[in-house]
């Protein structure tokens, strides 16, 4: 858009106020009832590439078995007193129709029964000849010098008696409370309430009336619930701070009032277009869409401090609403549109990483940077013409403010070498520069994985939900269960703990198990069992109403077959993964150990499928990511900076201000502590585009000016550009209310790179 047409714009504006605030009127009205259908997901697994073969395998499972999460509840304390409390609380849970089973231990009708099983047929055929040997011996068994010959029936036939079944004692001591509800942890419609209910009933259960302590709730429902009201009470929280931060500030700078809702009434009207613009197009916020809100009030409200303050500056010298406005908008538009397209430009960066949650977010601001800058023109004249009336006084619209410390033309070339000393030193820090791969990290305190008591650990581990191996027969089932139990055996990783399926309690030689079985059933009835030890025949009494018959998968109660991914006709074996499994570089390990022992060593037709396995993908990703959206939002800014100054030497010379600011802010974030993470990489581009914004209108007001006029540029343009890029950091500073530690390090990095940036670029400028 030429000079030209910015003064004919708000010209046009200033000749049809009705028109224009019914314009504006429409778009908030639009936008609003476009809002209110905006969903909020906490499922990253839908941010990672849906052409990914993981992605595809973990959504074709959540289609075919969306209930595999589960909510965990891990208690400690006496054996008896423990019972009583599980059972109290499996009752109360099961009572609920959201939840299709609780258990910590299989039905008792079940537990002897499928634990002799358990029992080897080795195991019982030593038994059974023990036994026949015995019993042989007649009244002679009870002769001191024979029963030695008994001993070993003493501990095989205690075997027998206490046999466990699936779910054996923990050797921990923490027993686990499994609770399978009927909906998905994504479903915000259900996992809220669910939520809501398992806290009722936990809080109505006396732990310290049975001296039992409760060491861990967890699992995908708490963490989706907990993650979604953190992104509410965030978004809320930082876009307030960041409003009333901008407000202290634009109040102290113009001493006016007034410039409140001169400023601030089109940039809530951007905002509402944005989200309006994101509902439809996108639908959804996430984790990292979230405070796109609060970023736009400080990008957004740039545009208007420039407008507004080259407004104030030809007022005071024409005296004419109309003819300042115009020179205003003639003079300061095309920079505004020059940045705003400049830092679009930087924020689409974003759309070219792999990882869906920086293009939406990449989208999402882009489209806002512009739709502010719109509201700006088409809202900001309105505001003028309405409340900056002709009958006030002429000398509070000079710009309050006087050039501060300036730079020495002659000292120029020192400062200059001074700045490119300094960032060429930051190269020696840079690249020690971290970056945060646990996600737990990233969560409100206490619930990083390393911020976990060593109780806590130990449950969220066995919390963590299992990868699922599927195959096509049960044929194949038995070779990869047999594999995977071998490799867990022999502790082949240390990122498996255990392989459990249907075979883990119907062995494939049930038949000849329960054939021996049957014999010592019948052999625990002969008349001589009462010359043997009391204990032994204590021992085998458990057999003798025992059900011996064959236990096919269908016979299993519904929790059982669950538990072992055998419903629904599947044939699955659970690996259940070891380690912190919230790293993603531990999830990129996992993904490897896997792919090489089940999909390389087996020569079986199989898909894995499991979130881990899916986050290993976003490991890869950012490490890809990282340097390629750097590289884009840089050629980007170069590009669009090019193409307004029409100079080469000019728009290069811009780029290497800006990456000296840069190297310097990476610098200082390595300095104070700051790790780059998945949600604060994002400020790069940030930082990025509103560096160059800052360059821009210096550049143009100081090439309107002519030489020699550099201090007026400062004292004009200049301070509305310092203002702008300290609206933005006080904006960006509103992150540091956030509960998401996340949030609060994007917070931290935007506020220490904008200030270092902006420094570097007025001493450079």
């Amino acid at each position: 858009m030429s000079h030209s047409l910015f003064r004919r714009w708000v010209l046009w504006i200033v000749d049809h106020v009705r028109q224009t605030w019914l314009i504006v009127g429409l778009c908030i009205l639009l936008s609003l009832i476009a809002a209110s259908f905006m969903q909020i997901n906490t499922n990253i697994l839908e941010l990672l590439p849906p052409d990914e073969p993981t992605t595809l395998a973990v959504k074709r499972l959540q289609q075919e078995d969306g209930k595999l999460g589960a909510l965990t509840i891990g208690v400690k304390g006496d054996t008896e007193d423990v019972h009583l409390v599980l059972d109290d609380l499996q009752a109360r849970f099961e009572s609920s129709e959201m939840v299709e089973f609780a258990v910590y231990e299989i039905p008792q009708e079940w537990q002897q029964r499928l634990g002799l099983l358990q029992l080897t047929v080795p195991e019982l055929r030593d038994l059974e000849t023990r036994l026949q040997s015995g019993l042989a011996l007649g009244p002679a068994a009870s002769n001191p010098m024979l029963a030695s010959q008994l001993f070993a029936l003493g501990p095989l036939t205690e075997k027998l008696a206490n046999a466990d079944g699936v779910l054996p004692t923990p050797d921990d001591g923490i027993y686990r409370l499994i609770v399978r509800p009927t909906g998905s942890p994504y479903d915000p419609t259900f996992a809220k309430p669910f939520w809501d209910f398992a806290n009722q009933t936990i809080d109505a259960t006396d732990f310290d009336a049975h001296n039992v302590d409760m060491v861990w709730l967890g699992g995908a429902y708490r963490h989706a619930v907990e993650d979604r009201e953190v992104i509410i009470r965030d978004i809320s929280t930082t876009s307030v701070a960041s409003f009333f931060l901008v407000l202290i500030l634009v109040v102290v700078a113009f001493k006016d009032l007034k410039a409140l809702p001169i400023l601030f009434i089109p940039l809530l009207v951007g905002s509402s277009v944005t989200w309006g613009f994101t509902a439809l197009v996108i639908g959804e916020v996430n984790t990292f869409t979230s405070t796109f809100t609060a970023i736009l009030l400080g990008l957004g409200v740039d545009f208007g401090i420039h407008l507004y303050s080259r407004y104030r500056e030809e007022f005071a010298e024409v005296g004419s609403q109309r003819e300042a406005l115009a020179i205003a908008f003639e003079s300061a538009g095309p920079p505004c549109l020059t940045a705003a397209i400049t830092s679009a430009g930087g924020f689409l960066a974003l759309r070219f990483a792999g990882f869906v949650g920086f293009q939406q977010l990449g989208i999402v601001l882009a489209a806002g940077v512009l739709f502010c800058l719109m509201a700006v023109c088409l809202t900001l004249p309105l505001m003028i013409l309405w409340l900056d009336n002709q009958k006030t006084d002429v000398s509070l619209l000079r710009p309050p403010f006087k050039a501060g410390v300036q730079v020495k033309y002659n000292s120029a070339k020192w400062w200059l070498m001074g700045i490119a000393l300094l960032a060429s030193l930051s190269w020696t820090v840079i690249p020690k520069l971290s970056f945060e791969y646990d996600l737990s990290a990233l969560r409100p305190n206490g619930l990083a994985y390393n911020e976990l008591s060593v109780a806590e650990r130990a449950v969220a581990k066995k919390s963590f939900q299992p990868l699922v191996v599927s195959v096509n027969s049960e044929a194949d089932l038995l070779t990869v269960h047999q594999h995977a139990t071998q490799i867990v055996a022999e502790k082949q990783t240390p990122y498996l703990q255990q392989a459990i399926s249907i075979y883990s309690i119907l062995p494939p030689d049930q038949a000849d198990r329960l054939a021996i079985l049957q014999k010592i059933q019948t052999l625990s009835a002969n008349p001589n069992m009462v010359y043997l030890p009391t204990a032994i025949q204590k021992n085998l009494q458990s057999l003798e109403q025992q059900d011996l018959s064959l236990i096919t998968k269908a016979d299993l109660p519904p929790m059982i077959q669950g538990l072992l991914g055998a419903s629904s006709g599947t044939h699955r074996v659970m690996l259940m993964p070891d380690g912190n499994m919230w790293d993603i570089r531990e999830n990129n390990e996992l993904a490897t150990v896997v792919h090489q022992l089940f999909e390389t060593d087996l020569n079986v037709e199989l898909e894995v499928a499991g979130e881990y396995l899916a986050m290993a993908s976003l490991y890869r990703l950012i490490s890809k990511d990282g340097l390629q959206i750097s590289v884009v939002a840089l050629l980007m800014v170069f590009l669009f900076s090019w193409a307004d100054m029409k100079s080469l030497k000019r728009s290069l010379s811009a780029v290497i201000i800006l990456l000296m600011g840069m190297s310097c802010a990476g610098a200082a974030l390595y300095m104070v502590g700051v790790k780059i993470s998945l949600v604060n990489f994002v400020g790069i581009p940030i930082v990025m585009g509103i560096g160059i914004d800052v360059i821009i209108h210096l550049l143009h007001r100081i090439s309107e000016e002519g030489p020699g006029r550099v201090r007026f540029a400062l004292r004009t343009t200049g301070f509305a550009s310092f203002l702008s890029a300290a609206t933005t950091i006080l904006s960006f500073s509103s992150l540091l209310f956030a509960t998401n530690r996340g949030l609060h390090s994007t917070g931290k990095m935007s506020v220490g790179g904008l200030s270092v940036v902006t420094l570097i670029v007025s001493i450079r400028v």
